[in-house]
Protein backbone atom coordinates (compact mmCIF):
# COMPACT_ATOMS: atom_id res chain seq x y z
CA UNK A 1 0.00 0.00 0.00
CA UNK A 2 1.68 3.76 -0.74
CA UNK A 3 2.53 4.95 2.26
CA UNK A 4 0.66 8.60 1.52
CA UNK A 5 -2.42 6.59 1.38
CA UNK A 6 -1.57 5.06 4.86
CA UNK A 7 -0.80 8.22 6.10
CA UNK A 8 -3.70 9.87 4.98
CA UNK A 9 -5.70 7.33 6.88
CA UNK A 10 -3.57 7.13 9.88
CA UNK A 11 -4.34 11.51 10.18
CA UNK A 12 -7.81 10.92 9.41
CA UNK A 13 -8.14 8.72 12.36
CA UNK A 14 -5.95 10.48 14.83
CA UNK A 15 -8.21 13.85 13.98
CA UNK A 16 -11.42 11.97 14.96
CA UNK A 17 -9.54 11.14 18.07
CA UNK A 18 -8.34 14.46 18.41
CA UNK A 19 -12.07 15.84 17.53
CA UNK A 20 -13.04 13.33 20.58
CA UNK A 21 -10.75 14.51 23.03
CA UNK A 22 -11.57 18.33 22.24
CA UNK A 23 -14.90 17.44 22.69
CA UNK A 24 -15.16 15.79 25.94
CA UNK A 25 -11.76 18.04 27.69
CA UNK A 26 -14.06 21.45 26.34
CA UNK A 27 -17.32 20.20 27.85
CA UNK A 28 -15.68 19.34 31.09
CA UNK A 29 -14.15 22.71 31.52
CA UNK A 30 -17.71 24.19 30.48
CA UNK A 31 -19.48 22.07 33.07
CA UNK A 32 -17.15 22.11 35.77
CA UNK A 33 -17.90 25.55 37.52
CA UNK A 34 -21.74 25.35 36.65
CA UNK A 35 -21.80 21.75 38.63
CA UNK A 36 -19.07 22.76 41.37
CA UNK A 37 -21.39 25.41 42.46
CA UNK A 38 -24.92 23.57 41.90
CA UNK A 39 -25.90 26.17 39.59
CA UNK A 40 -27.58 23.30 37.63
CA UNK A 41 -27.83 19.31 37.92
CA UNK A 42 -24.68 17.37 36.59
CA UNK A 43 -27.89 15.92 33.57
CA UNK A 44 -28.54 19.62 33.18
CA UNK A 45 -25.25 20.97 32.35
CA UNK A 46 -24.41 17.71 30.03
CA UNK A 47 -27.25 18.00 28.27
CA UNK A 48 -27.15 22.14 27.75
CA UNK A 49 -23.24 21.72 26.81
CA UNK A 50 -24.31 18.88 24.39
CA UNK A 51 -26.75 21.12 22.74
CA UNK A 52 -24.48 24.38 22.13
CA UNK A 53 -21.31 22.67 21.49
CA UNK A 54 -23.64 21.11 18.58
CA UNK A 55 -25.05 24.60 17.48
CA UNK A 56 -22.08 26.85 18.21
CA UNK A 57 -20.36 26.26 14.66
CA UNK A 58 -23.33 26.71 13.25
CA UNK A 59 -24.30 29.75 15.02
CA UNK A 60 -20.78 31.34 16.15
CA UNK A 61 -19.38 30.70 12.64
CA UNK A 62 -15.54 28.64 12.47
CA UNK A 63 -13.38 31.74 13.26
CA UNK A 64 -11.28 29.69 15.78
CA UNK A 65 -10.75 27.01 13.52
CA UNK A 66 -10.00 28.85 10.67
CA UNK A 67 -7.21 30.36 12.41
CA UNK A 68 -5.97 26.75 13.65
CA UNK A 69 -6.03 25.89 9.93
CA UNK A 70 -4.20 28.76 8.60
CA UNK A 71 -1.53 29.09 11.67
CA UNK A 72 1.04 26.41 9.89
CA UNK A 73 1.42 26.60 6.07
CA UNK A 74 2.78 22.88 4.72
CA UNK A 75 2.17 23.68 1.43
CA UNK A 76 5.25 23.80 0.52
CA UNK A 77 6.74 20.21 2.10
CA UNK A 78 6.59 17.12 0.41
CA UNK A 79 2.98 15.02 1.02
CA UNK A 80 4.76 12.77 3.54
CA UNK A 81 6.31 15.32 5.51
CA UNK A 82 3.23 17.27 5.82
CA UNK A 83 1.53 14.59 6.81
CA UNK A 84 4.27 13.10 9.38
CA UNK A 85 4.12 16.46 11.00
CA UNK A 86 0.13 16.64 11.05
CA UNK A 87 0.05 13.40 12.67
CA UNK A 88 2.78 14.46 15.12
CA UNK A 89 0.98 17.69 15.70
CA UNK A 90 -2.30 15.88 16.48
CA UNK A 91 -0.78 12.80 18.42
CA UNK A 92 0.95 15.61 20.63
CA UNK A 93 -2.21 17.62 21.53
CA UNK A 94 -4.28 14.06 22.35
CA UNK A 95 -1.71 13.29 24.58
CA UNK A 96 -1.96 16.43 26.45
CA UNK A 97 -5.61 16.78 26.27
CA UNK A 98 -5.85 13.16 28.23
CA UNK A 99 -3.29 14.03 30.61
CA UNK A 100 -5.04 17.53 31.42
CA UNK A 101 -8.15 15.27 31.89
CA UNK A 102 -6.99 13.16 34.17
CA UNK A 103 -5.56 14.90 36.55
CA UNK A 104 -8.16 17.91 36.21
CA UNK A 105 -6.13 20.66 34.74
CA UNK A 106 -7.82 23.21 33.14
CA UNK A 107 -6.16 23.60 29.66
CA UNK A 108 -6.91 24.40 25.91
CA UNK A 109 -7.37 22.17 23.49
CA UNK A 110 -6.56 24.87 20.72
CA UNK A 111 -3.23 26.14 22.21
CA UNK A 112 -1.82 22.22 22.71
CA UNK A 113 -2.69 21.80 19.15
CA UNK A 114 -0.84 25.07 17.89
CA UNK A 115 1.78 23.85 19.93
CA UNK A 116 2.09 20.79 18.39
CA UNK A 117 1.53 21.78 14.79
CA UNK A 118 4.47 24.92 15.38
CA UNK A 119 6.89 22.43 16.75
CA UNK A 120 9.94 23.78 18.64
CA UNK A 121 10.53 27.21 18.96
CA UNK A 122 13.36 30.06 19.83
CA UNK A 123 13.74 30.13 23.78
CA UNK A 124 14.78 33.29 25.15
CA UNK A 125 17.52 33.68 27.46
CA UNK A 126 16.86 33.97 31.04
CA UNK A 127 16.35 37.74 31.51
CA UNK A 128 17.68 36.97 35.19
CA UNK A 129 21.01 35.85 33.99
CA UNK A 130 24.14 37.94 35.22
CA UNK A 131 26.58 38.79 31.89
CA UNK A 132 28.90 35.93 32.47
CA UNK A 133 25.64 33.45 32.21
CA UNK A 134 24.52 35.39 29.03
CA UNK A 135 28.04 35.13 28.01
CA UNK A 136 28.36 31.46 27.93
CA UNK A 137 24.76 30.74 26.41
CA UNK A 138 25.65 33.16 23.82
CA UNK A 139 29.08 32.07 22.53
CA UNK A 140 27.72 28.20 23.22
CA UNK A 141 25.00 28.68 21.04
CA UNK A 142 26.57 31.23 18.80
CA UNK A 143 24.22 34.03 19.28
CA UNK A 144 24.93 36.99 16.30
CA UNK A 145 21.52 38.41 16.58
CA UNK A 146 19.26 38.91 20.10
CA UNK A 147 15.77 39.95 20.94
CA UNK A 148 15.24 42.19 24.32
CA UNK A 149 13.40 43.97 26.67
CA UNK A 150 14.57 47.43 27.02
CA UNK A 151 14.84 46.79 30.67
CA UNK A 152 17.72 43.76 30.34
CA UNK A 153 19.32 46.02 27.52
CA UNK A 154 22.11 47.16 29.46
CA UNK A 155 22.86 43.75 31.06
CA UNK A 156 22.97 42.49 27.46
CA UNK A 157 24.90 45.28 26.43
CA UNK A 158 27.33 44.65 29.47
CA UNK A 159 27.88 40.82 27.65
CA UNK A 160 27.94 41.35 24.19
CA UNK A 161 31.16 42.91 23.97
CA UNK A 162 32.72 38.99 24.92
CA UNK A 163 30.03 37.19 22.39
CA UNK A 164 29.82 36.73 18.51
CA UNK A 165 26.37 39.33 18.98
CA UNK A 166 26.57 41.66 16.48
CA UNK A 167 22.99 43.73 16.54
CA UNK A 168 20.63 43.66 19.51
CA UNK A 169 17.07 44.12 18.92
CA UNK A 170 15.51 46.23 21.45
CA UNK A 171 11.64 46.26 22.47
CA UNK A 172 9.81 48.35 24.94
CA UNK A 173 6.83 46.90 27.06
CA UNK A 174 5.00 49.64 26.24
CA UNK A 175 4.39 49.24 22.27
CA UNK A 176 2.09 46.56 23.44
CA UNK A 177 -0.41 48.62 25.51
CA UNK A 178 -3.81 50.70 24.58
CA UNK A 179 -2.93 54.27 23.78
CA UNK A 180 -4.47 55.57 27.76
CA UNK A 181 -1.98 52.41 29.40
CA UNK A 182 1.21 53.56 26.96
CA UNK A 183 0.97 57.43 28.59
CA UNK A 184 0.47 56.26 32.48
CA UNK A 185 3.49 53.62 31.55
CA UNK A 186 5.95 56.19 30.17
CA UNK A 187 5.35 58.92 32.58
CA UNK A 188 4.87 56.61 36.06
CA UNK A 189 6.74 53.00 35.06
CA UNK A 190 9.19 53.57 32.55
CA UNK A 191 11.89 55.54 34.00
CA UNK A 192 11.79 54.49 37.32
CA UNK A 193 11.86 50.69 36.10
CA UNK A 194 14.75 51.18 33.54
CA UNK A 195 12.62 50.56 30.70
CA UNK A 196 13.38 54.21 28.91
CA UNK A 197 16.98 53.48 27.30
CA UNK A 198 19.48 54.97 24.57
CA UNK A 199 20.47 52.53 22.28
CA UNK A 200 24.13 52.37 21.04
CA UNK A 201 25.04 52.54 17.47
CA UNK A 202 24.37 49.84 15.24
CA UNK A 203 21.30 48.90 17.66
CA UNK A 204 17.64 49.33 16.67
CA UNK A 205 13.76 49.49 18.05
CA UNK A 206 11.63 46.21 17.03
CA UNK A 207 8.94 48.86 15.94
CA UNK A 208 11.50 50.58 14.05
CA UNK A 209 12.80 47.64 12.08
CA UNK A 210 9.10 46.41 11.16
CA UNK A 211 8.33 50.23 9.40
CA UNK A 212 11.19 49.68 7.60
CA UNK A 213 10.41 46.21 5.60
CA UNK A 214 6.56 45.40 4.43
CA UNK A 215 5.87 41.51 4.25
CA UNK A 216 6.29 41.17 0.47
CA UNK A 217 9.75 42.28 0.98
CA UNK A 218 10.54 39.02 2.97
CA UNK A 219 13.38 37.27 1.41
CA UNK A 220 12.35 33.06 0.63
CA UNK A 221 13.73 30.76 2.88
CA UNK A 222 14.96 27.09 1.71
CA UNK A 223 13.40 25.37 4.95
CA UNK A 224 14.05 21.38 5.42
CA UNK A 225 12.15 19.42 7.99
CA UNK A 226 15.89 18.58 9.19
CA UNK A 227 16.65 22.06 9.98
CA UNK A 228 17.52 23.07 13.40
CA UNK A 229 14.78 24.99 14.90
CA UNK A 230 16.06 25.03 18.69
CA UNK A 231 19.09 25.09 21.18
CA UNK A 232 16.57 24.20 24.74
CA UNK A 233 19.01 25.53 27.47
CA UNK A 234 18.01 24.49 31.21
CA UNK A 235 16.96 27.42 33.47
CA UNK A 236 18.71 25.81 36.41
CA UNK A 237 15.80 24.31 38.35
CA UNK A 238 15.97 20.83 35.92
CA UNK A 239 19.39 19.94 37.48
CA UNK A 240 20.29 19.46 33.24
Amino acid sequence: MDVILILTLAAIAVVLLFDFSNGFHDAANIIATVIASRAMTPVQAVLTVSVFEFLGPLLGGTAVANTIGNFVHLDDLPPTAALQIILCGLTGAIAWNFLTWWRGIPSSSSHALVGGMAGAVVVAINSLYTAPEIIHQANDAGIEIMFVMSNFYKTMKAAQKKTKIKTLIVTNIKETLPPVLKILFTLVKEKKGGFRVELAEGDIWLQDLLAKHKPEDRPKLDIRADDIALFQYSGGTTGI
